[in-house]
């Protein structure tokens, strides 16, 4: 199974989401509203989800140069 993950580079996506929601819950534990008058910051599951979904965002792996590309 792992061969499968590491083929497709499935790991990328995974880490950028364990990431993201541990940087999401971190912002709104350290930063986040306290008062509660911001309703992102003061939820922790709406900054966790903004995490991840960021941390997808960037983990997510890009196009790879075709040989063609590369000798121009």
């Amino acid at each position: 199974m792992w061969t499968f993950i590491k083929e497709r580079q499935l790991w990328k996506p995974g880490a950028g989401i364990l990431l993201g929601g541990l940087a999401g819950f971190g912002y709104y534990y350290f930063i986040g509203c306290a008062v509660g008058t911001c309703p992102i910051q003061s939820n922790p599951v709406l900054m966790t989800g903004y995490g991840v979904v960021f941390g997808l965002i960037l983990g997510i792996p890009g196009k790879k140069k075709s040989e063609d590309s590369r000798e121009e």
